[in-house]
């Protein structure tokens, strides 16, 4: 099952990548869906934080994580002058679009495991790929952005437990049960 979901991921990254490459979409469309990616993908991390998991902590070290991740981007910018390919800004390293979203992939990724992950990783890099093939950034100022949000999310983010302790209750014909259980 794990590896199927591994080779439809791989299939798809390469399908996106051969689709933008090979599409009639302006630069403008590319940049415009790039961008629309980039603000989702945090959007899901915190809907899939919130509302499968009920998961606080997750969504406080999601929020550091982007926060450095976005803050270092910055400060990389102010000190950092690279012309864009389409020439629009002398800022264009490092990429804030993949500044939003490689946090929220890595954040997927160490939290809920690869099967959350692998596809947010996907959909970011496809991102930076379109935003790429605009003419918005070089692919190399994405990847630098990623891996600097790897890191701070290796450092940061903890893994998912669950439930730390449960509970119930039943009864049937034969008699009754309460019990409590505590994973430690």
């Amino acid at each position: 099952m794990q590896i199927r979901f591994f080779f439809a991921a791989l299939v798809a990254l390469v399908t996106l990548g051969n689709a933008a490459e090979a599409s009639s979409l302006n630069k403008k469309t590319e940049a415009d869906i790039g961008r629309g990616i980039s603000i989702a993908l945090p959007v899901a991390a915190y809907t899939i934080s919130y509302l499968h998991h009920e998961d606080w902590t997750g969504m406080k070290e999601l929020t550091a994580v982007t926060a450095l991740t976005v803050g270092s981007a910055f400060l990389a910018r102010e000190f950092i002058k690279k012309r864009s390919p389409d020439g629009s800004t002398d800022r264009s390293f490092p990429s804030m679009e993949a500044a939003l979203s490689a946090p929220s992939s890595g954040y997927l990724w160490r939290r809920y495991g690869w099967q959350y992950g692998l596809p947010a990783l996907v959909l970011s890099q496809g991102a930076n790929l379109l935003l790429d093939n605009a003419g918005k950034h070089r692919i190399v100022d994405g990847l630098a952005v990623t891996a600097v949000a790897a890191i701070l999310n290796w450092g940061i983010t903890t893994e998912y437990h669950g439930y730390r302790w449960s509970y119930g209750a039943y009864a049937d014909s034969h008699g009754a049960f309460v019990g409590m259980h505590v994973a430690l």
